[in-house]
């Protein structure tokens, strides 16, 4: 169910996509660097900032820390990106989830604070997307 979840994710994004950023980014899945593996790479032809996608199917809040984990692990990842392919990155975190539980999603997300964590919030960013809309 998750790859089927990501699948329809990219789908939607990517064709969301005006053309002009589609010909910017070149969208590799599932591929590993390194020791980490990521969902989505979005390779831009035109600087030198690539997206990295991590896409969570959570049908309710999860724990606190299950999602600094998260946070955590996406980061790294993006500064293992930046180490072996000297390559600048944003993180985005698409959370899937339905509709009706974005509202709480979002204010579990938000109530995350980041005050000494090891990870740079500025590189992440965070989406909700309602599972049904894709």
């Amino acid at each position: 169910q998750q790859m089927d979840i990501e699948d329809r994710y990219f789908a939607k994004v990517w064709g969301e996509w005006p053309t002009w950023k589609r010909r910017r980014y070149s969208l590799w899945r599932n591929i590993k660097i390194g020791k980490y593996e990521y969902d989505g790479l979005a390779v831009s032809t035109m600087d030198n900032i690539d997206l990295i996608y991590e896409i969570k199917f959570w049908r309710q809040p999860r724990t606190i820390q299950m999602l600094r984990v998260t946070l955590e692990r996406l980061y790294r990842a993006g500064a293992n990106y930046e180490t072996i392919k000297h390559r600048n990155f944003t993180c985005i975190l698409a959370i899937v989830t339905p509709q009706e539980t974005i509202p709480s999603i979002r204010r579990w997300v938000e109530s995350l604070s980041h005050e000494g964590t090891e990870y740079d919030i500025s590189k992440i960013e965070i989406q909700y997307i309602a599972a049904e809309s894709i």
